[in-house]
């Protein structure tokens, strides 16, 4: 199944991931309310998710997560307010390159 998530993701994140040392690991994971995709270093896991579903308002959006060695060391929230999905996973591609996000 593609979605515009498995799009932007595979296109804008991936190749990002890749050039810190991370791995795609597994497919990628749909919900009734969610669609997610998990990297892998060593034994640092990034869970990059994204959710439109009215429960999670005010958060729906992107959400970023780096676990090591499964607990959550770092998250944040890329928010639909203003902006649509390409945005989003153009402003946490910026966040990974400038470091702002450190991995």
């Amino acid at each position: 199944m593609t979605t515009e998530f498995t799009r932007l993701n595979n296109s804008i994140i991936t190749p990002i991931m890749k050039t810190l040392g991370f791995r795609k690991i597994g497919k990628y994971e749909y919900g009734a309310t969610f669609d997610k995709a998990v990297y892998q270093r060593l034994e640092t896991e990034c869970h990059v998710t994204f959710s439109i579903h009215p429960s999670d308002y005010p958060l729906c959006g992107l959400h970023f997560e780096k676990r090591s060695p499964g607990k959550l060391t770092f998250e944040k929230q890329y928010l639909l307010e203003d902006c649509d999905l390409e945005s989003l996973f153009n402003t946490l591609a910026s966040d990974l390159e400038e470091g702002e996000i450190v991995l």
